[in-house]
Order: structure tokens, then sequence, then C-alpha cells
């Protein structure tokens, strides 16, 4: 460096690690334990700076994405981030997040929708790239959003064909997540939501196992292995109090109050517990 600083930029180490194994020796009718193995491990430094005001950077990779939504807009303060990694950056207002110091090799964008997160959903994307040092790959990408991805689940699933139907201003759609006591998703359960049959029901003060018979409950399809699912039939509007049941073959999972406050309501996780 220019202030007479030697720096190590990149190293690796491979280092002798014990694992549990053993071999059964026939001669002597014993085990013999051999648990010596390697593995490789290192590291690079992507940055240095001075008090002074000098500073080193390394010749790292940049991708520079241009985003935009269905509509061809820019898709202002949508927070991307490269699949399994730390890097990420939020859309500016022109639609564009530059990612640097990437570390070379193949990347795999995706969306982070702060509205699904809590069920632990990423909204997937086509673009792959390779990041490749000293170098800038510039793209321009689509980005999906919360409401366009429970309307592909809904065409995917069968419920809507290309007309959606919004029968009443604030017509609410519903998504929400079963997951099983290690987090991962359960299948085969259905989701339903009923309207209380009355005013006390509606200020969420009566039983929520008290189900009732109504025109107005809808059913969701049955869950993937993702546990995900999915209420797009618009039958309920913003600020309905609404009782929200889950059910697996064997019965009702989970029952539970609930007031819509927005067009597309992200549903509290439902935990299936652990069954004898």
């Amino acid at each position: 460096m220019a202030n007479g600083v030697v720096i190590i930029d990149r190293w690796s180490l491979r280092l002798p690690t014990l694992r549990d194994d053993s071999i059964y020796d026939n001669r002597t009718r014993r085990y013999i334990t051999r648990g010596v193995g390697a593995q490789e491990t290192g590291g690079e430094v992507a940055r240095i700076a001075w008090p002074s005001g000098l500073a080193w950077d390394a010749p790292l990779g940049t991708l520079v994405l241009t985003a935009l939504t269905r509509s061809h807009a820019p898709a202002a303060g949508t927070l991307v981030r490269l699949e399994d990694t730390d890097y990420s950056g939020r859309v500016d207002a022109k639609g564009e997040v530059t990612l640097n110091r990437l570390l070379p090799g193949p990347y795999t964008l995706v969306v982070i929708d702060t509205l699904l997160e809590p069920l632990g959903i990423v909204l997937q994307n086509p673009l792959t790239f390779v990041a490749v040092r000293d170098s800038t790959h510039r793209q321009a990408v689509e980005v999906s959003t919360a409401q366009d991805y429970v309307v592909d689940r809904c065409r995917h699933d069968g419920i809507w064909g290309d007309f959606i139907p919004r029968k009443r201003p604030g017509a609410v759609w519903m998504i929400g997540r079963v997951t099983g006591p290690k987090g991962t998703g359960v299948d085969q359960i259905r989701a339903s939501v009923s309207e209380g049959s009355s005013t006390k029901r509606a200020r969420g003060e009566s039983s929520p196992f008290a189900l009732i018979d109504s025109d107005k409950e809808i059913t969701s399809t049955r869950t993937g292995t993702d546990g995900i699912y999915e209420l797009c039939q618009g039958r309920f509007a913003v600020g309905d109090s609404v009782i929200v049941t889950t059910r697996d073959r064997e019965g009702m999972i989970a029952s539970f109050p609930f007031v819509l406050a927005d067009s597309l309501t992200v549903l509290p996780m439902t935990r299936v517990p652990r069954r004898p």
C-alpha cells in the first residue's frame, strides 16, 4: 500500500478434522477408530479504509439491476437479495439497485416481500448470473410482489381462470401457512374462513371453536409440501371479523378469530402440534 502496509488479501487453509468412525479388525476382533480427515477453509478481504482517507478495494464483482413491476413501472422500495447470501439492496425511485463486492461464482436473485416474510415465503426470480472479478453485470429484471404471488397461486390451483373476481370494493384475498414441529410445511391441509353470526362474535368475544354454518364460508385447496394455502374468492371485505379454521384429514388443527385489515391479508402461521 502507499502507506507502507503490506496486506494479505486472500488466503486458503487446509485443516485436519476429527470424525467419529470405526472399522472392525477381523484379526484382532476389535474396532479400530479412525477419525482423521481434512477440510478446506479460507477468506478474502473486500475493503480496507484508514483514517487518513486511504482505502483499498478488492477487485470483486458488481451487479447493477433495473427492477420493474409487471406493469413495467420502477419497483421502488422492493428488497432484492442474492439467494443464500447476505448480499441485498433496496430498489430506488428510478428502479435501480446495485450490489457490489460480489465474490466470484454463480448467484440467483430472490425478492423479499415484507408482507410475506412472516410466513417464511421468498419470491423466486428467474435471474441467475455468474459474478466475475473486476467486472459489472447489468440487467433489467421483472420482480414480483405479494399480490402477484397470490394471483399466480390462485390461477395455478384452478381457483381462477383469466378473470380475477373483485365482487365489491375492499374485497380481501388471504394467504397463510401451516408448519410442523420442525418448522417445515405440512401438506394435505385445508383452511376455511367463515363469518361470525352475531355482533358479539364480530368483536371476537365468543368462543373461536363455536363454528357456524354460513353461506359465506370459503375453503382453500389442500396444501402442498410447502404448507401454503390461499383464499382468493373475495367474499369478505376489509374490516370483516372472521373465524379461520385449519383441518387435516384427521380433523381440526386450529381455529381462531381474526379481523381482515388489508385487501391482501396474511394470516398468522399455524403450527401443527406433535401427535403421539
